[in-house]
């Protein structure tokens, strides 16, 4: 007996645009690009890989070859991700002078951060999925903050008091910076009329001025002078320029 139910459609839905043919690269970013949004929009687990192909106007297959799954295209999201954060802490960093001040090195790390965050809106809301997230890429969305919050941390090494309360101390600060900017993120999202400025204003207002406080307290208690990046950079310089003996 034939079955009357009507023959199974291959290839994206009626309608949909077809891609342009794009090298194996491009393709995955073109991938990564539109799962970003159409995570955003739906949530992770409310989204489909059929919503996706749609989307990007190619057949499911294309996206398996590329990911393995909607697990491996979530990873390759939150790696994206990642990636951005860091390089964009890295040029904000790279901005920085040889007067620039321990507050300034703060400041214009978490202005760099809640920007992105800011101006990646689709990053931030898959970045802070609900738990379905969690549990499908724990491991990378771990990987992304502990990467973050190491940049950080190196930079608190360079502080000398830091370097001599623990060895988990600077991480232990960063990791508070990075969940205390990534509630700011979220904040910025509900309530858009606090501008990045006002949310830098308040993470230093918190965070910066106890930090501060503590760290110059630490220097006195053991003697040493307070520090300062500019200073210890020059001084690192002549370091490095005078004769070495014998």
């Amino acid at each position: 007996m034939k079955s009357s139910s009507p023959p199974r459609r291959r290839g994206p839905r009626p309608g949909t645009p077809r891609g342009q043919r794009m090298t194996r690269r491009a393709r995955e970013q073109q991938l990564i690009d539109v799962a970003l949004s159409v995570f955003a929009e739906q949530g992770y687990q409310e989204t489909t890989v059929e919503d996706i192909a749609s989307r990007a106007g190619i057949t499911k297959p294309v996206i398996y070859d590329h990911f393995g799954s909607k697990e491996g295209l979530l990873s390759a999201v939150v790696q994206r991700i990642s990636d951005e954060l860091g390089q964009t802490l890295l040029d904000a960093w790279a901005s920085l002078t040889a007067e620039s001040t321990l507050e300034d090195v703060f400041r214009v790390a978490i202005r760099a951060y809640v920007g992105y965050l800011d101006t990646h809106h689709d990053a931030l809301r898959c970045y802070q999925l609900e738990f379905a997230v969690l549990a499908a890429a724990r491991q990378d969305v771990e990987a992304l903050r502990r990467r973050n919050a190491d940049l950080l941390a190196e930079r608190f090494r360079l502080i000398p008091a830091v370097n001599q309360v623990s060895p988990d101390y600077a991480g232990a600060v960063a990791e508070i910076i990075i969940a205390v900017v990534e509630t700011l993120g979220g904040i910025r999202l509900r309530k858009p009329a606090m501008s990045v400025e006002d949310a830098v204003d308040l993470f230093m207002g918190l965070i910066w001025t106890g930090f501060a406080s503590s760290l110059r307290t630490l220097e006195d208690d053991l003697g040493l002078p307070h520090f300062n990046p500019g200073r210890s950079a020059r001084s690192a310089r002549k370091q490095k320029a005078a004769p070495r003996e014998g």
